[in-house]
Formats: structure tokens, sequence, C-alpha cells
């Protein structure tokens, strides 16, 4: 323990701005606790006013400390490894003088060990995690897609929240409807965050929605010209639309519509746009009634509406737009094969594409490398029945299609990072996962290739036949990274092949978020700062859950998606949390990323409670796992049993599919 006083010592010194704000106050003196070794009285006083303090962070890190001593006091015990390397960052503390070369490297091998080393033996670990990730004895997919067009129903998620700061709801030339709607959801409090929403009034050249739409119907076009697609061809996109109020569930819709309309370049798109309130009508009058005529007895409203719905954290949504795919194949088009997510501020290069790679998105969308089957370097069979691409950022893709929009951080380095750099081992998986290239003898692309657990939220597929069989989910509490949280419910499950991501070299889109969405991006930013330390514990808790040791789950899912999965998880999630805020309280208004009393504030309210939970009750997570891991797999076999039933000519079945097909219909807007 001494050690950790040392670290939490040697950090603070590192934020030498003096907190400005009772919240930030209260991070200082969290930080100054957790470094004091003994009870003097410099450490009374400090104690004394935390407990006098008002206010959310106050209370928060009060009820922290003795969360951080005993997870550290437990974790000593029971981990050797961590303890030593414990022990090693103390000795490494008192032999420091400044800023030693390398003792960076010795916080990361106690925080973060994904990041330990990496910088030195970069094309090493490039190379090692290559060999790890490598599909051998590849037997390509029979029947791959042949036309996307009319195969495959694209996804994304709409994302909506409140007009700008000082944005009245009178003054946007939207109808009076969604003005009154919009004035009812300032006055409520904030349910959910996401990374950069779209705030309703945003301009047009401005708004993700609009951008990303019409980036997929200039795909289309493309594919047209180059003859990939029908003259006549058009999309089916399925949208979820997730808000941050709950009164703009009632105007969200007409508002899509209300835009869409108004942008004469969206040609060629049947749009679908699923509230919550859609998702509860499929519920309610299909898969309920469904259930109660042909089974399965476990299912109920609660279970599925609990899995099947777009509001809340971004795991609805991504399961939804997964899973209602296969719901489309059985009441509304038996052609549809698969199904591929793309992020509105996303599009496809495609004269990049052609270029650089030879083949157009749809065409890349046609490898017989999607549906393959293999075994990886364990030797375990694997189905590479679901696709991930990669992304390059708007302003890189000057450079090449293959740069890569995530690279290896140089420093200086925050305190916060002192503790834990996820950007190293993301650069180190974007590199040798996402980037990765086929053509020499050890990667052919048709005898071996590569599987990936790195995905992004969009540019992912999953073809419809392992989405039925496998029933891969993301656990609904997961609030970010959500994407690649969805393998880890199958990982290494009872059924062989293993399910697995196949990695297709230039299957790549343009990411633009910075190029117009900089306003949203910056309203979110705390947000999306507390998001990271929500995946500490999630993560954590989530991995320990399932039904293999916590150790082997890491181990698959290093170096990125595992190195959110801690031996510390509540000690780096609040030393990171109080080390960002008194860092940006350091900065000036105009150059920080976030506002530090907001990041206090979100950290309060969304760890705060999570904090509590895990501490009263440690099963909570196996529980949730277990109850939506029924819940889904009877959602499929629902399915299943309808499309059994309607090919015997069931006329209970063909009013179901009916009725379904009917609120699907509902959904559409005009374009």
């Amino acid at each position: 323990m001494e050690a950790f006083r040392k670290a939490c010592s040697f950090l603070l010194d590192r934020t030498k701005a003096s907190p400005s704000t009772p919240a930030t106050r209260a991070a200082h003196d969290f930080l100054f606790l957790l470094a004091g070794g003994r009870e003097d009285a410099s450490t009374q006083h400090t104690r004394t006013r935390m407990q006098a303090q008002a206010g959310e962070a106050a209370a928060f890190f009060q009820d922290a400390l003795p969360v951080v001593e005993r997870e550290i006091d437990s974790a000593l015990k029971r981990d050797k490894t961590l303890s030593a390397r414990l022990r090693l960052l103390g000795e490494a503390l008192d032999a420091a003088s400044g800023e030693r070369p390398g003792l960076i490297e010795t916080f990361w091998g106690v925080f973060c060990p994904q990041a330990a080393g990496v910088r030195a033996q970069w094309e090493r670990e490039i190379q090692r995690l290559r060999e790890e990730r490598t599909v051998h004895d590849l037997s390509l997919c029979a029947d791959p897609l042949q036309r996307p067009a009319k195969e495959i129903l694209f996804a994304a998620n709409v994302l909506l929240t409140v007009p700008p700061e000082g944005v009245k709801p009178s003054e946007l030339a939207l109808p009076q409807k969604i003005r009154r709607g919009l004035a009812d959801a300032l006055s409520e409090t904030q349910a959910y965050w996401y990374d950069h929403p779209v705030q309703i009034g945003t301009a047009p050249e401005k708004n993700e929605i609009l951008h990303g739409l019409k980036g997929l119907s200039d795909t289309l076009a493309f594919e047209k010209r180059r003859g990939t697609a029908g003259p006549e061809d058009r999309l089916d996109v399925a949208l979820s639309l997730s808000v941050t109020h709950p009164s703009l569930h009632g105007l969200a819709r007409a508002y899509i519509e209300e835009e869409v309309s108004k942008e004469g370049a969206i040609r060629d798109l049947d749009l679908f746009v699923f509230t919550e309130n859609d998702t509860a009508r499929l519920v309610e009058d299909f898969l309920c009634p469904a259930a109660k005529r042909f089974g399965p007895a476990r299912a109920d409203a609660d279970s599925l509406s609990g899995v099947f719905g777009v509001d809340g954290p971004y795991a609805r949504h991504y399961n939804f737009l997964k899973a209602v795919a296969a719901l489309w194949q059985v009441v509304k088009n038996p052609a549809v094969r698969a199904t591929f997510k793309i992020d509105l501020d996303q599009v496809f290069p495609q004269r990049e594409l052609v270029n650089e790679t030879g083949a157009s998105a749809f065409e890349l969308l046609c490898t017989p490398l999607w549906g393959a089957r293999g075994k990886d370097v364990r030797g375990r069979s694997v189905s590479l029945g679901m696709i991930a691409g990669a992304l390059v950022n708007e302003g890189d893709i000057r450079k090449g299609l293959f740069t890569p929009d995530v690279t290896l951080p140089q420093g200086p380095w925050p305190p916060d990072r002192w503790i834990f750099a996820s950007q190293v081992p993301q650069a180190l998986s974007t590199e040798a996962e996402m980037l990765a290239r086929y053509g020499d003898s050890s990667l052919d692309g048709k005898t071996r290739c590569l599987s990936r657990i790195h995905v992004t939220g969009g540019t992912v597929g999953i073809r419809l036949d392992s989405l039925r069989r496998h029933r891969p989910f993301t656990l609904s509490c997961i609030g970010r990274a959500e994407d690649q949280a969805y393998l880890m419910s199958v990982l290494d499950g009872p059924d062989s092949p293993h399910l697995r991501y196949a990695h297709v070299p230039g299957l790549i889109m343009r990411h633009d978020k910075h190029a117009f969405a900089g306003e949203a991006i910056r309203t979110a930013a705390a947000g999306k700062v507390v998001g990271d330390y929500e995946r500490m514990l999630l993560f954590t808790h989530y991995a320990g859950a399932l039904p293999r040791p916590i150790e082997e789950t890491r181990s698959m899912l290093d170096p990125f998606t595992g190195c959110f999965i801690l031996a510390l998880p509540f000690t780096t999630a609040l030393l990171c949390l109080a080390l960002k805020a008194l860092s940006l309280s350091g900065e000036s208004v105009e150059t920080r990323e976030a506002d530090p009393d907001e990041v206090l504030r979100l950290g309060a309210r969304r760890l705060g409670p999570l904090m509590k939970r895990f501490e009263a009750d440690p099963g909570w997570m196996k529980r949730s796992y277990d109850t939506e891991r029924t819940a889904w797999h009877a959602y499929y076999d629902i399915l299943d049993r309808v499309e059994e039933e309607a090919r015997k000519q069931s006329p209970e079945a063909k009013r179901l599919i009916h009725k379904a097909e009917q609120i699907i219909d509902e959904t559409r807007i005009a374009t």
C-alpha cells in the first residue's frame, strides 16, 4: 500500500494547477488522502474539510476512499503479479529524479499493462499481434454475397439531443409541434449521454444525419455507374433513433422527416426510423403473441423489451440494429442475407477505394472471406460470419487510404495518462489488425487471413445465418464501446466453430466527424471522458461474469479491448477522474477538452451508482448476462418458430408476419 501512496503523491504533484472550484477541491483532497500515509494534522484537516463540503463531487469522493482502499488490499492479496509490479513502481519512485525515462512504463505496468513496452517494441508487437489473430486452414465461403443492394439491410443509429445552449426553440425554422416538444425537453434532466449527438436546429451542412445518408446515397449511385448495382436498385436502411431527453421521443421522427425532405441529394434509400415506441409495438404485437402461440414459453414482454429497444446506453441500439435484420428476413424480405452498420459521420470514399484496392465498397462486401471458416492459433475452429472494416480520418485521406485513424501518441503525458493510456494499445491494434494487407506468403487472404477483435462502431456487418445461429449481443448497460463488447458474449462459447470478424483489407470508410460536427463533439466532451471510466468498471465486471476465467478473456481481447479489463477497476477509474479534472482546471477555457466541473459532476452521477451497486451486489453483472442471454435466445427462437410455421402455411403465423410488416412499414419516412 505504501507504493500506491507514493504513486498518488507523485501524480498529485504533476497536476500543478491549484483547485479553483469546490468540485476540483474535492478531487484534490481525494488524491491527497490516498497519498497520505498517516493521520497527521494536515490529513485530518483535509478529511474534515471534505466531510463538511457540500456538493456531488465531495460526497462521491468520500464514498470512493474506502472502496479504493478495499480494492487494493484485496487485489494485492490475490494477485502476486500486481503486487510485484506495484513494489517495482514504489522502488522506481524512490530512485526517480525528475522525469526519469521509463518511469511512465512502470506506472503502466501496474494500471495499464497493455501499454507497457509497446513503444520500444513497436514493429515486433505489430507482428506478434498479427500472428495471434491469424486464421489458417481457411475454407472460403461457398455462398458469398452477390448483390449487396438487395441482400444487405444497411443500418445506422441516429442520436438526437436538444439545441445548442442559448438557442431558443422559438427561433428555429421548424414546425410548431417540434418547437413545443423542444421546450419541454429543455426543462428535463438529461437521461443519456452520447459522444456527439445531433443538436436539433443544427444547420444542414453540419447535420450528421444528412451527411451520412447523402454519403450512402452517393455510394449506391457510384455502384450503379460501376455496374455492381442495378439501375432500379434501392437500399433498405434501418435507422434506430436514440434521444438524450425523454420529451424528444414524440418529435424525433418528425424532425428527421422534416430535415430529410428538404435535402434533395438523398436518393434511392428507403428509410425506416425506429423509435422506442416502435420497438415496443413489435414486442407487444408480434413477439409476445408469437411466443404465446408457438413458444418458447419463457418469453415475456418484460424480458424482450429489456433487450429489444433503442433508447438508453449505446448497447441497446447496437443490439437492435443487428437483431432487427433477422426479423426483417422473416417478416419483410427473405432475400436479405446480412446487415451492415455504418455510423452517420462516415462515408465510403469510393474513388480512393477503387484506386488503391481495385474494388468498390460493394465489391469488397462480396468477399468470400465473409463467411469463411478456419482455425485460430489455438487450434479452435472459427467462423468468420462477421466482417469488420477500418476508418481513415477525413484530414488524412490525402496521405492514402491505409492511413491509421489512431496513431501512437508521443506525449507529453498528462497525469491521468500516467495511470491509463488506452491510446497506446488502440494505436497498436489499429496498425496491426485494421490496416493489415494480404498478399505475402504468411497472409494471402486465401489460405490464411486475419480475424479481428478491435472493431469500430460502424463499418461492421454480420451474416444472418451467423446471427441466428450464434446470437451475439452486448449487455444493455454498456454505454460506450458497445462495438468492442458485442463479441464477448460468444467469444469462447460451447458451440463450435466460434464466431469471429473477418478482416477485409481496404474495407475502409472516411471518418468526417471533425469536419462538420465540432460543436456537437465539444458539447459532449465531458460525457465521452467519463464514458471511458465507466467502461473500465463495466468491462471488468462483464469479463468476470462470463463462463471462463477473467484472465483468459482478457488475454483473448488484448491489447485494446482487453486493456479495459482491469486488476484495479475502481481505483484506476477514480484516479483518472480526479487527475483529469485537476489537469483540465489548469488549462484555459478556450483550449481545454472539457469543463472540469462538468467532468466531475458526470463522474459522480455515472460512476457513483455503479460503485455502490457492485459493492452491494457483486453478482449483478452475472445475473444481467444470464437474463439477457435467455431473452435473446427467446427472441431468435420466436423468429425460428414463426418462420417454420409460415412455411407450413399456418394462418396465425401469416397474420403475425403481416402485423410485424405493417409496424415496420409505418416507420418508413418520405425521401
